[in-house]
């Protein structure tokens, strides 16, 4: 699967970096945008991806505002990293839950293939299983981090 199915970064989030330093993150990393397409990967070592997938949530939620995420993220000075990230924009819900499961898992399994590390940004928790998928194929440890404002214990 190629990761022309992402949808690039909207408008909304890039205007909001004019007024800000040449330093931030929004203005060091690498973005998919409508005109430029998907950047080049070569260097990069972490790649954030959008999601709003929810419809299998166990929870009751709402769509996680990626524009917002990205301008305040964008905002930020990044660290003494010495790696390069790329935002590769939004992985658009499928026409079924399980098309959205496929495309991810498709889509996570070919950047660990470059030795990318994935971020994903918003979405509901049973998407961690497409990304658990991914690794599980190539025998590969995995360890997930999921960062949450609430507990989910029932």
């Amino acid at each position: 699967m190629s990761l022309d199915v992402l949808n690039p970064i909207s408008v909304t989030s890039l205007n909001n970096l004019d007024l800000c330093p040449d330093q931030v993150i929004g203005k060091t990393i690498k973005v998919h945008t409508e005109d430029n397409g998907i950047p080049d990967l070569d260097g990069v070592k972490v790649v954030l991806i959008g999601l709003t997938e929810n419809r299998n949530a166990f929870f009751p939620t709402s769509n996680y505002d990626l524009d917002s995420f990205r301008i305040s993220f964008y905002k930020l000075y990044p660290g003494n990293w010495g790696f390069e990230i790329a935002d590769l924009g939004n992985l658009p819900d499928g026409e079924i839950v399980t098309d959205t499961y496929f495309a991810l898992t498709e889509i996570c399994n070919e950047l660990q293939k470059i030795n990318i590390i994935t971020v994903l940004i918003g979405g509901s928790h049973d998407m961690i299983y497409s990304v658990y998928k991914s690794y599980s194929n190539n025998k590969v440890l995995v360890n997930i981090l999921s960062i949450d404002n609430q507990f989910d214990f029932s």
